[in-house]
């Protein structure tokens, strides 16, 4: 009964820190697409001044 409990609490770990992994990463992503985004915008926006 105890080593039962024991694996599905280490399987609930598991999941947890799977799925926490599976959110932080894709908000690292969107937060460096936005960067690139607006570097992008203030690289155009310089050209346009200098022309």
């Amino acid at each position: 009964m105890i080593a039962i409990y024991l694996l599905a609490i280490i399987g609930l770990f598991a999941i947890f820190g799977g799925i926490r992994q599976w959110w932080i990463n894709p908000k690292r992503k969107l937060n460096r697409s936005i960067k690139q985004m607006e570097r992008a915008e203030r690289r155009i926006q310089k050209f346009k001044k200098k022309s």
